[in-house]
């Protein structure tokens, strides 16, 4: 491939931090760890939605089909990100930036540098709106990416974790590590980011990462979840105290029984894992029942606006969970004969079925007397697939074929759908470049949508 340049020195590469340490010599070979592997499945890339052109990462060139906002009304195929070029297999997206796993290991970022979330030094907008790799990663083997609102993160081959940008809280920025903070004294905000990247301390053999709006978890090889970020809504599963609100910032194990989870998922400030059981257990801001886990109160239980522990979610017990999506108040569950389930926040067609059809104990109404909630998870009729995805207030879905489905809030043609109107059903994704093509993920976090297809 031959991906765009950067326009400054690089950072010194991370060198040998990616190597395990040399083993003692005894008489018994140690058995070698299984190293993470890195997809291999070249895809194409497109986007849609957007409030800000460098959303879509197509350099200068505007879109075909621009909204008012600078992004587009259909979605595009990123042409600097093509298949037969660059060969990417992963892709992850904040608020305002997006980051790209490469085929060869490279990672590329496009969109916002605010606060330093693509990694690299930016001089113009069209810098920022052009994918370009992040240089500092050389030496190690990338595996895995994933974004938050403001910063980014790569997971190894060996299982170590590195990243950059920022975290923020609901007093503004927080910083990226407590190492960062403890270095700087009356520092400015800006200076408390990682420009460049750096190792995530704490953190050896993960096998995944999963990414909030602020929050990131890390999964171990045994089975164990690591948390770290912010955490005013309960994101990491522990309380916080004010006076050592830094601590945040440093991976501390979320309290599972041991050696016991599987899977993980994140939303925006709420997350789920699922253990090797197959239940599922929830924590975060649960202030629409976004977690499955009540959030209205009753005699014996008082309302639940925050989950700060891990808790069952007792309303998904004996269904066999694929897969988790959590949006901003809502969340989806695709299970493994192909049903979703969605739950949470309904009042701009989140749940992609008509509360007409929905038994009045399992909504909860505003004091006007509209739907506020549906209070435990639902399945939508007619509608089968073997993943879900889920963006601010709309989710998607995607079948056996690789067919896109949408629902929800479509403001600034997030959805894909063509119209900014609310889809209340799932509806299929067939404008543009997408119609007769398998899409493998969907990556919605802000007003801009990403889809990953498979190449021809």
């Amino acid at each position: 491939m031959n991906p765009q340049s950067p326009q400054s020195t690089s950072p010194a590469p991370a060198e040998a931090l990616d190597e395990e340490p040399a083993a003692a010599t005894t008489t018994t070979p140690r058995r070698r760890k299984r190293p993470n592997v890195r997809p291999t499945t070249k895809l194409n890339v497109f986007i849609t939605g957007g409030s800000d052109p460098r959303d879509l990462g197509l350099s200068s060139k505007p879109p075909r089909y621009p909204n008012a906002e600078g992004g587009t009304r259909r979605p595009v195929l990123n042409k600097l990100l093509a298949a037969d070029k660059v060969g990417v297999v992963q892709v992850s997206a904040g608020q305002k930036h997006a980051a790209a796993l490469t085929h060869d290991g490279e990672v590329l970022t496009w969109g916002c540098n605010d606060f330093f979330a693509l990694g690299r030094v930016t001089a113009t907008e069209d810098d920022e709106a052009t994918p370009t790799v992040v240089r500092g990663l050389e030496a190690l083997d990338i595996v895995q990416v994933v974004a938050t609102n403001h910063a980014t993160f790569v997971l190894t081959t060996s299982g170590l974790v590195f990243g950059w940008g920022t975290f923020m809280g609901d007093d503004g920025i927080i910083g990226f590590t407590k190492e960062i903070i403890e270095k700087k004294t009356k520092a400015r905000p800006e200076e408390l980011a990682a420009r460049t990247p750096t190792p995530v301390h704490g953190l050896r053999d993960i096998t995944h990462l999963a990414a909030g709006s602020n929050h990131v978890l890390a999964l171990t090889r045994g089975g164990n979840v690591f948390a770290w970020g912010a955490g005013h809504q309960g994101e990491l599963g522990r309380r916080l105290v004010y006076r050592h609100r830094y601590e945040s910032l440093t991976p501390r194990s979320v309290s599972f029984p041991r050696n016991a989870i599987a899977r993980i998922f994140a939303g925006f400030s709420h997350s789920f894992a699922v253990d090797r059981q197959g239940r599922v257990f929830a924590w975060g801001l649960n202030n629409f029942g976004q977690t499955g886990i009540p959030a209205e109160g009753d005699e014996e239980r008082p309302a639940n606006p925050h989950v700060n522990h891990p808790e069952r979610v007792q309303s998904l017990e004996g269904i066999k969970v694929e897969c988790i999506a959590a949006g901003l108040h809502h969340s989806a569950a695709c299970t493994e004969d192909g049903r979703v389930m969605v739950w949470g926040r309904c009042d701009a067609d989140q749940v992609g079925a008509s509360l007409k059809l929905v038994p009045d104990e399992l909504l909860l109404r505003d004091d006007r007397g509209m739907p506020r909630m549906v209070v435990v998870p639902i399945q939508i009729p007619s509608l089968e697939a073997s993943t879900v995805a889920a963006g601010t207030d709309n989710c998607f879905a995607i079948n056996r074929d690789g067919v896109l489905l949408a629902w929800g809030f479509s403001d600034n043609f997030r959805t894909g759908l063509k119209k900014e109107d609310s889809a209340n059903e799932p509806k299929l994704v067939t404008s543009g470049a997408l119609a007769d093509v398998k899409c493998t993920s969907v990556i919605s976090r802000g007003s801009f949508t990403v889809f990953t297809v498979l190449a021809e």
